[in-house]
């Protein structure tokens, strides 16, 4: 008995050291592959070890270096994945390919491909626990999922572990001799210091949006002053970024510094202008952004009762190539509106809702804001016409339906009047 049981183990021994062999012969050649460029040729080499149910960690480890240089991301995160499940002592030399995951992770959510997506970036997570692009990208899924909660701690959490390796890359590019390596150091230093900005931005819009939801002031001013704390952070590495200058504005004006709004709204046209003039942007794309900012300084002007200076900021803008925008015809009604120019308005809403692409929610703003100007015109039947109008493209709004039976009261169309008030508790006004 055993004599039996040497025997067998002597088998089986001798059969993994053949399967060592096999797998230590196929190594050296994926290497020599890979040596000589012929990736191709590795990753063959791998896959019929592979097929033949005898790789290694190893295998599975070159197998994925070969992948990588190829850019197939999905197939070398695929193979690093299982080597370092055969083997987690590869983690150290798989962490340095930690963007193979990231870039795997992507292309599988851009082909829906969800669950081995995060499968993935929980695998590059644990492998390489100290990058933030992972806990960048989960954050970029959890605000498409409307989940900002969870999209805020994750942003918080990039931020987090960009800090430290940007102080290492800047140490290390500042203690290196090797021209080359300063120089790969620098560039990694700008690319985690761009994702750390964008951290930073998301972090800021997502309080904006908590505190435009907020239900107590003290909540909402609480999340408006860590927004402005993580803009500021943000321009403090990147001055001239001018999405951050101009989230920071729409912060200062929710605050109701207006005056500081308007400082860095000029600041971020500023910016844009020199990114322009070094060729950072195109014109077209510089106009188009100054634009929006110039239509936003107008509206601060509105919200400071500066309605000439506003007016004339606005008008500007519509005279350029953008006199067919409907935001920007939309504001320059408002700003009439605000000046009890109620005609002028009208008119320029006219042409915003004739814009072709308007879309539905932009058509019942639009009309509303008709119905808005004709009630203050005393003009009741148009009032009631264009609310009406509002509705087909928002026939679930119960403010408007509110609206709608009080004018029809006053034209003492009784039944259409009760008929609307129950639209507006069937919809949600009567709570």
């Amino acid at each position: 008995m055993h004599k039996i049981a040497a025997i067998t183990s002597a088998i089986l021994l001798a059969a993994a050291a053949m399967l060592m062999a096999c797998s230590n012969a196929t190594v050296t050649g994926m290497k020599v592959h890979i040596q000589n460029g012929e990736y191709e040729d590795a990753v063959h080499l791998a896959d019929s070890v592979i097929e033949a149910g005898s790789a290694t960690a190893e295998v599975w480890m070159w197998r994925g270096q070969a992948l990588s240089t190829l850019n197939d991301w999905t197939e070398a995160a695929r193979s690093y994945r299982m080597a370092y499940e055969m083997d987690p002592t590869f983690a150290a030399d798989i962490a340095k390919e930690w963007f193979v995951f990231y870039n795997a992770a992507g292309a599988l959510f851009s082909e829906d491909e969800m669950d081995e997506a995060l499968e993935i970036i929980q695998t590059g997570q644990s492998i390489a626990p100290g990058r933030p692009e992972f806990d960048q990208m989960l954050g970029d899924l959890a605000l498409q999922e409307g989940d900002r909660q969870e999209a805020l701690d994750h942003f918080e959490n990039a931020w987090e572990l960009a800090q430290p390796l940007m102080e290492d890359y800047q140490q290390k590019m500042e203690t290196t001799d090797d021209q080359r390596q300063r120089e790969y150091f620098a560039d990694m230093l700008e690319s985690t210091r761009g994702n750390a900005v964008l951290s930073l931005f998301n972090i800021g819009v997502i309080h904006k949006a908590m505190a435009m939801e907020a239900g107590d002031e003290a909540t909402r001013d609480e999340h408006l002053e860590m927004a402005q704390e993580a803009l500021n952070t943000a321009l403090e590495m990147q001055p001239g970024n001018s999405d951050v200058l101009n989230a920071l504005a729409d912060i200062m004006i929710l605050r109701g510094r207006f005056d500081e709004a308007l400082e860095v709204f000029d600041e971020a046209i500023a910016t844009i202008d020199r990114q322009v003039a070094e060729g950072v942007i195109a014109e077209e794309e510089g106009a188009a952004i100054k634009a929006d900012i110039r239509v936003k300084e107008g509206l601060t002007l509105i919200e400071m009762e500066e309605f000439d200076q506003a007016l004339a900021q606005l008008e500007a803008v519509l005279e350029g190539e953008y006199g067919t925008d409907y935001s920007i015809l939309a504001s320059v009604a408002h700003a009439y509106f605000q000046m009890e120019r109620y005609e002028d308005a009208l008119e320029k809403l006219q042409e915003a809702v004739a814009i072709t692409g308007v879309t539905p929610e932009q058509l019942a703003q639009g009309y509303f804001m008709q119905y808005a100007a004709y009630t203050r015109m005393e003009d009741d039947e148009a009032a009631a016409q264009a609310l009406e109008v509002a509705l087909q493209y928002d026939p679930e709004n119960a403010q408007y339906w509110e609206y709608l039976a009080s004018t029809y009261s006053r034209l003492g169309r009784r039944n259409d009047a009760i008929e609307a008030m129950e639209k507006a508790e069937q919809y949600g006004g009567g709570e």
